[in-house]
């Protein structure tokens, strides 16, 4: 529990999708089942450690330094404390964004949306600090309060990607589970000068690791020598199983590019050979923002927040795995 935790993060909900819609599903899974194999080569060379010998209190540092040595142990001891500084402030931005977004729905603000992002974040952050002081049960215990919370909202994912799409849904891209869909998204399509293999890669990578979080805490293991390489290896297999399947459900229900307009409906039928995507299959007819690139809706544009009249600009990096509500005046997020 506590290595998927750590494994999955602020990339799955707000990153995973824009992804799949650049790389297409077929390179989407090249990507996912690469990172894994890299944090798998780890997993195996943390799981002989463990095994080869009795595993005392200190973590990674312990593990480290009896095979290598105390003095790389330190050195690769305090870089690994500072990675793990750098992501939590990572997903603690991510989820601030979310809040602030959640609240900027229903009209509340608290001083203006940069600023609610570092308000939201310096509470949850210190709540966190609160939470890590109280002790190992407490911590225990959040633990698999927040793993039920990420099971519940992957299951409301699963049952949203299979509930029939209604007419204000399909506007936006969605229409449940489609072959001709899956068919399109299964090809890279990349946007931007920064779109690449790699550069998609770099992206999802971070959220492969996390896969030590179970060596850390073992001066706490009743049977570390066990737990670890079970633990370690488990959490890999299960989120690489839930990336593949968000993956490819996403891109099995929802197009590249959709404009959100109820209006955008065809009147003929069959589509014209003027119809451009996969949605005209449907009844819908988004060629005027596609060949003007101001689709808003769609797994290729979940990392923007602009106006839909507004002209789309180009990502740094980034998706929303669900449909966001698209408002005027607001930035694309970080």
């Amino acid at each position: 529990v506590r290595c998927m935790l750590n494994i999955w993060g602020v990339i799955l909900y707000l990153r995973l999708t824009w992804i799949t819609a650049q790389a297409g599903i077929g390179l989407t899974w090249v990507i996912i089942l690469l990172s894994s194999f890299i944090t798998g080569i780890t997993g195996l060379s943390t799981s002989a450690i463990a095994t080869n010998g009795k595993v005392k209190g200190g973590g990674t540092y312990f593990l480290i330094s009896r095979s290598l040595g105390p003095e790389l142990g330190g050195s690769i001891g305090l870089i690994f404390a500072f990675a793990n500084a750098v992501a939590v402030a990572m997903h603690t931005v991510g989820f601030a964004e979310t809040v602030r977004d959640l609240m900027s729905e229903h009209g509340a603000v608290m001083v203006d949306r940069t600023n609610d992002i570092r308000i939201i974040g310096i509470v949850t952050v210190t709540l966190l600090l609160g939470l890590s002081m109280a002790g190992m049960a407490w911590e225990s215990k959040a633990q698999v309060i927040f793993f039920l919370v990420i099971m519940v909202s992957l299951a409301d994912y699963i049952v949203g990607t299979i509930i029939p799409a209604t007419p204000e849904k399909q506007a936006k891209g969605f229409f449940s589970y489609k072959a001709d869909i899956f068919v399109e998204n299964f090809v890279p399509r990349w946007q931007g000068p920064e779109s690449s293999f790699f550069g998609m890669f770099s992206i999802f990578f971070p959220s492969a690791t996390g896969i030590l979080a179970g060596a850390n805490i073992s001066g706490d293991l009743k049977n570390p020598t066990e737990a670890i390489p079970k633990g370690t290896l488990t959490a890999i297999f299960w989120t690489t199983i839930s990336y593949l399947v968000i993956s490819a459900t996403i891109g099995s229900c929802v197009v590249r590019d959709a404009s959100g307009l109820l209006n955008d409906t065809l009147s003929l039928s069959p589509p014209s050979e003027a119809c451009v995507g996969v949605a005209c299959q449907y009844g819908w007819d988004f060629t005027e923002c596609i060949k003007n690139n101001t689709c808003t809706y769609g797994i290729n544009n979940y990392y923007q927040y602009a106006h839909p009249k507004e002209p789309k600009k180009e990502p740094n990096h980034g998706a929303l795995l669900v449909l966001p509500r698209h408002r005027p005046g607001e930035e694309q997020p970080t």
